[in-house]
């Protein structure tokens, strides 16, 4: 009942239009093989009403940069992904997943920016969980950052202060690797 799903989830995002998992806790994939364009498109002005209600907050854009490319449109996520590599306001998770979509794309060049920014203020990531992404996610190509022993020293400080957390062992094998 595509109807009633965009509205329930519509309604959700009106009670709650600071919850960004509001759009995303239907995997994504899911939502772009759906069947009904209706759909789809209601689902895509969900996304443009939730960067608007969040006063075009960088992370709400970050969500809708993955709804365009779950969607396959490319050429209509530019201007979020160029808002969010200059930000200085996204979160470490949002530039992750940035990340990881830049990677998907093959842009190489955006990647290396957006893990250049996250280096750059390594140290400021607050929480073990956005230190976490931000050294992980220079870890997800070859030559992101130019100088890799500020992301290395925080990855061993996260093992260090949650020695049995599998995800910063792995975080910092990759790293190290």
């Amino acid at each position: 009942n595509f109807p009633e799903a965009l509205a329930d989830i519509a309604k959700a995002n009106e009670l709650l239009p600071s919850d960004l998992s509001n759009l995303t806790w239907i995997p994504l994939s899911e939502i772009a093989a759906c069947p009904s364009q209706t759909f789809r498109e209601g689902f895509l002005s969900l996304a443009d009403e939730m960067v608007r209600s969040n006063g075009n907050s960088i992370d709400a854009r970050g969500v809708r940069l993955q709804i365009l490319a779950a969607f396959g449109q490319m050429e209509h996520l530019r201007p979020d992904l160029e808002e969010l590599i200059k930000s200085d306001f996204a979160s470490s998770y949002t530039r992750y997943q940035t990340a990881l979509l830049t990677l998907t794309m093959g842009d190489v060049d955006s990647y290396r920016q957006i893990c250049q920014h996250l280096s750059s203020s390594l140290g400021d990531a607050g929480d073990l969980e956005s230190q976490y992404f931000s050294f992980w996610a220079c870890a997800l190509a070859v030559d992101a950052i130019e100088d890799y022993v500020p992301a290395i020293k925080l990855a061993r400080h996260a093992v260090e202060m949650e020695p049995t957390k599998a995800q910063y062992m792995t975080g910092l094998g990759a790293i190290l690797m």
